[in-house]
């Protein structure tokens, strides 16, 4: 079968690139520095977009019906979120440029950018809590798995909040406990005792569930998504916010993982478009195609204008909770009306 060639092709490739990075690169999995243009780093690029293509192709089904008849830029929530991400990350790659004193200062601790991510997740908890006891007390759904992983989400977000900002501890002043004296910047929180793997994990899981399994959704692989889950898949709007996120990436660039995840939003977009069967649907999506390309050459291009090389996570972590607001916000929309999809 041709898809499962295309995906052994995709996983060798993969694992290849793996091989060479513990033992000819002796680069950990998730191991941070600046971005390598030498000729061996610029052939590993190219084999993980290779990787990337092959994998995603390879679940590409052209049985498929194309997407909904309805226009997603014909709502206006939709329309606000995208238009807040794209200006968000044409201000963040501006400011680099241009003002990178600005783009710095908005990234440390207890800035504007920090506690807006923490605040979006805290907001995102709570909505899908909402939207919790309104399936609980939907007589006419009673899919107990849909209602438990709501409540999962709602809860892996929680934690995510308290974390981005060290359970308030800055905020109240309280000292850090003796057990958390070792971690990475001495305060009350644990993924800074293995802040890589930990941040690595977190933005590579955001591209699992903001792209991958939607992806699979809409190439109609149910089998793969329980189908008492289905009404969980993000819809093409939170798919393009994903998107969007894996193009903050300047530290991490080397490591396999994230290259992987921004070469794979950009094939998924790129498929998804295929299937739009509005034009205008189909031309915005190519837009942000091109225009991710482009903020990424900006990130990986002006290593100099970095003050700390890793500011531009923060960034990062302020768009994947955006992600889940928006998601958040639809899920909560499908509640109200007691089924179970999304509407944005």
């Amino acid at each position: 079968m041709k898809n499962k060639k295309l995906f052994a092709a995709g996983i060798l490739i993969f694992i290849v690139v793996f091989c060479f990075d513990c033992f000819h690169f002796e680069q950990m999995a998730f191991q941070d520095n600046a971005p390598n243009f030498t000729l061996p780093f610029i052939l590993r690029s190219v084999a993980l977009f290779l990787s990337a293509y092959l994998l995603i192709v390879a679940f590409e089904n052209k049985a498929s019906k194309d997407l909904e008849k309805d226009s997603f830029l014909e709502r206006k929530l939709n329309r606000v979120a995208l238009a807040i991400g794209i200006v968000f990350m044409a201000c963040s790659s501006y400011l680099l440029v241009f003002n990178n004193a600005v783009f710095d200062a908005l990234a440390k601790e207890d800035s504007i950018i920090e506690y807006s991510s923490a605040l979006l997740a805290f907001l995102s908890s709570a909505i899908l809590l909402f939207s919790y006891f309104k399936f609980l007390r939907s007589s006419s759904n009673k899919n107990m798995l849909l209602k438990g992983s709501v409540l999962v989400i709602a809860f892996g977000l929680f934690l995510i909040a308290m974390e981005e900002i060290s359970w308030f501890q800055r905020i109240l002043d309280y000292k850090t406990p003796e057990a958390f004296m070792s971690n990475k910047q001495r305060e009350f929180n644990l993924h800074n005792f293995q802040t890589n793997y930990v941040e690595g994990a977190y933005y590579f899981g955001a591209f699992i569930f903001f792209l991958c399994i939607p992806y699979l959704k809409i190439n109609s692989f149910k089998f793969l998504i329980n189908k008492r889950l289905e009404g969980l898949v993000p819809s093409r709007v939170v798919m393009i916010i994903g998107a969007l996120s894996c193009t903050y990436t300047y530290d991490m660039w080397n490591i396999a993982f994230m290259q992987f995840a921004f070469y794979g939003s950009i094939v998924i977009l790129w498929q998804i478009s295929k299937k739009e069967l509005h034009k205008r649907e189909r031309l915005f999506l190519r837009f942000i195609i091109i225009f991710i390309i482009l903020v990424q050459l900006i990130f990986v291009s002006f290593g100099t204008h970095y003050i700390r090389s890793w500011s531009i996570t923060e960034y990062r972590e302020f768009m994947i909770p955006f992600g889940f607001f928006i998601y958040a916000l639809g899920l909560y929309a499908s509640a109200k009306k007691h089924h179970i999809k999304p509407i944005v």
